[in-house]
């Protein structure tokens, strides 16, 4: 990882404010890999990742103008053997303008994650939309299949009574639809000079039946997994079966460097279970696995 091409620079942020800036550097860039490999899966555009990238460097910049007097090791002025004037002030103003820029960072990533989530699944997202955490979404679920299956019988059966030749049509097409009105306005010739539900029509509701599909065993599957609680670096881990959310209980608030590696993997802070949280999938496990699971445990025990 040392030959990364942002090691050099990441080694730097933490030069004066950390035992280990080599560590810290490689997690930095395992960290920068990691969302770009993802922004590359989701295709994200070029302007997308470069963004990314330059608040990224932004934040490894604001970084390095950090400091601790425990690191320096600058104790002592030793020209006038008298205490070394180390400006408290002036590093507090950094800290928090590094707090600042990595949290611009985050909010970046988050609404890259939420617009690509919108686009891969506008379901959740419509005036209708059924949430996967709602606990009644697999009924709901049902139910809408239910009626889109229904629609795609009744246009299809619409079209096989226009297409034949027999007569009283609109009495026939009225039975189905409801009303006269309904059916002398099926017809009607549209802008193609077509008349019925047209290809398209049949197509986007086909689909729409398989999204709902897709999603139930989905749901259904994930509702098969139990609650699960074990430690991780002596942080209380759930992996929360009902709310399909996964879990993390700290004694109190925990330092901001944790709070930095919760952020940085996409948990958020939910007041309503007292735990920092996110939604239970692959892209999580991975998280936790491979980059959560070793900083929680440098941080907080080694």
């Amino acid at each position: 990882m040392n030959n990364h091409k942002h090691y050099e620079t990441a080694k730097r942020a933490y030069f004066w404010s950390s035992y280990s800036p080599e560590k810290r550097a490689v997690s930095e860039c395992q960290f920068f890999d990691e969302i770009n490999a993802e922004f590359e899966a989701a295709g994200v555009d070029e302007a997308g990742k470069i963004k990314f990238e330059r608040l990224f460097l932004l934040s490894l910049a604001a970084k390095s103008r950090c400091a601790s007097s425990m690191i320096t090791g600058v104790y002592l002025d030793f020209f006038n053997n008298s205490p070394a004037r180390f400006n408290v002030e002036k590093n507090r103003r950094a800290n928090d303008r590094a707090r600042k820029v990595s949290d611009e960072l985050l909010a970046y990533i988050e609404r890259v994650r939420k617009a690509i989530d919108k686009q891969n699944n506008p379901q959740n997202y419509a005036a209708d939309a059924i949430r996967s955490d709602d606990e009644n979404a697999i009924d709901k679920l049902k139910e809408k299949l239910a009626k889109l299956q229904k629609a795609q019988d009744q246009m299809k059966d619409c079209n096989k009574i226009i297409k034949d030749k027999k007569d009283n049509k609109i009495e026939r097409l009225a039975e189905i639809l409801g009303s006269k009105e309904g059916a002398e306005q099926l017809l009607k010739l549209d802008f193609c000079g077509r008349v019925g539900f047209a290809s398209f029509n049949l197509t986007n509701n086909n689909a729409a039946i398989k999204a709902a599909e897709s999603r139930i065993k989905q749901l259904e599957s994930q509702k098969q997994q139990e609650t699960k609680e074990i430690k991780i670096a002596g942080i209380k881990f759930v992996q929360n079966a009902e709310l399909m959310r996964l879990q993390f209980f700290f004694d109190g608030k925990p330092v901001r460097e944790v709070i930095d590696v919760m952020k940085k993997h996409g948990f958020k802070w939910s007041p309503l279970n007292s735990c920092w949280q996110r939604l239970w999938n692959g892209n999580a496990i991975y998280a936790i696995k491979h980059f959560i699971k070793p900083e929680l445990e440098r941080i907080l025990i080694n």
